[in-house]
C-alpha cells in the first residue's frame, strides 16, 4: 500500500511539474526581453561625445557638427567667432576695414589717396613743422647761420656761412650739419630737395649793382638747373636798424630795398616765390627795430624762433609748396 503511495506521490510531483514549467519559462523569457532593451541605453556613449573633440563650442556652448568646426581665427556658421576670438589673423571679422568691405560699412583708410592698409593712421594734409623743413636747404649769411643755430629746425640742412656772398656761394666749401664739408655743386649731387630758401645780398653791397643782380640772377638758374623739382624762395635782405642805416653810405636799407627789389622780379610764383620777412621786425619806419638788435644788423638769438616759424606759416598758408 505504501509502495502504491509513493508511486501516486511521484506522479503528482512530475504533473505539477509539467504543469508549472510553462509559467516559469514565459517569466524567464520577459525578463530576458527587458534586458535586452535596457543594454543599448546604459552601455552605449551619446553620439556627440564620439564625433565632436572637446573645445570646439561656440559661444552658445552648443557643441559644432564634426564638419563645421571652427579652427582659431575663423567663424563658425553663425558668423561668431571660434573660442570667443575677435580680430585674429585672418579672421573675416576684420575684412570690414579692407578693400571691398562687403558689409557696406565705409573703411576709414580708403578715404585718402593709396588706400592705408596698413591700419596705421593717414599722414594730414598739412605738415607738421618738422615735416615741412625735412626736405629743406638753406642758403645765405650770417642771418641765415642765426636761423641754424636759434630757430630750432633740426630737420632741416643749412649751407651758410658768416660773409657769405652770391659771388662766393657757388665755389666756396661749407661745413653742412649731418652731411659734412662741401660744396653746394657738391651737396646737389649727393641730395635732392623739396624746397630750397635763399637769402644773399647784404654783402655784395659794396660791388656794382648791375653785377650784383647779374651774379643772384646766375646762383638762381645754377639752383634751377641742379635741383629743378625743388620750389625755391628767394628771400629779401633783413633791413638794418635806422641808427646803421642813416649813418652807412653803403649799408643802409635804401641800398637794401633797391636789391630786394630786383630779387623780388625773378619770382614767377610757379617755380619761385619771393619772400620778406622785414615786416615781422621792422618798426614803424620800415627798419629792423633797435629792440630786436644788439649789433643793429642782426636780430637776438630768441626772434629767429618766430621767424622760422614764420617761414613755416605763410609757405603753408600760401601752399606754393608742401
Amino acid at each position: 500500500m505504501k509502495k502504491h503511495s509513493d508511486i501516486l506521490f511521484s506522479i503528482l510531483i512530475v504533473l505539477s511539474v509539467l504543469v508549472l514549467m510553462p509559467f516559469v519559462l514565459r517569466n524567464d523569457l520577459f525578463k530576458q526581453d527587458a534586458d535586452d532593451t535596457q543594454t543599448p541605453i546604459v552601455q552605449e556613449p551619446p553620439t556627440v561625445s564620439q564625433t565632436e573633440p572637446q573645445g570646439n563650442e561656440d559661444e552658445t556652448g552648443a557643441a559644432l557638427p564634426a564638419d563645421e568646426t571652427a579652427p582659431a581665427g575663423e567663424t563658425d556658421p553663425a558668423g561668431e567667432t571660434a573660442a570667443g576670438e575677435t580680430g585674429a589673423a585672418g579672421n573675416p571679422a576684420d575684412e570690414t576695414t579692407a578693400a571691398g568691405n562687403e558689409s557696406g560699412e565705409t573703411n576709414t583708410n580708403e578715404t585718402t589717396a593709396g588706400s592705408n592698409t596698413s591700419g596705421e593712421a593717414a599722414p594730414s594734409e598739412t605738415p607738421t613743422k618738422e615735416e615741412f623743413f625735412s626736405d629743406v636747404l638753406f642758403i645765405g649769411d650770417s642771418r641765415t647761420v642765426g636761423l641754424m643755430e636759434y630757430a630750432g629746425l633740426d630737420t632741416a640742412n643749412f649751407f651758410a656761412t658768416s660773409g657769405m656772398s652770391s659771388f662766393k656761394v657757388l665755389s666756396e666749401e661749407v661745413s653742412v650739419p649731418n652731411v659734412g664739408k662741401v660744396t653746394l655743386t657738391t651737396l646737389f649731387e649727393q641730395k635732392s630737395y623739396g624746397k630750397i630758401f635763399l637769402m644773399l645780398g647784404i654783402n655784395e653791397l659794396g660791388y656794382s649793382f648791375s653785377s650784383v643782380v647779374s651774379q643772384y640772377s646766375e646762383v638762381v638758374d645754377f639752383i634751377r638747373q641742379m635741383q629743378p623739382q625743388a620750389t625755391l624762395y628767394v628771400c629779401a635782405n633783413l633791413h638794418l636798424t635806422a641808427s646803421r642805416s642813416d649813418s652807412d653810405e653803403i649799408y643802409n636799407n635804401d641800398n637794401i630795398n633797391r636789391l630786394n627789389a630786383e630779387i623780388a622780379a625773378l619770382a614767377d610764383n610757379e617755380n619761385i616765390f619771393y619772400l620778406d620777412v622785414n615786416p615781422l621786425f621792422d618798426d614803424e619806419n620800415g627798419a629792423l627795430n633797435a629792440e630786436y638788435s644788439a649789433d643793429d644788423t642782426h636780430p637776438y638769438g630768441k626772434y629767429y624762433a618766430q621767424w622760422g616759424q614764420w617761414i613755416y606759416e605763410t609757405c603753408v598758408q600760401s601752399k606754393p609748396a608742401q
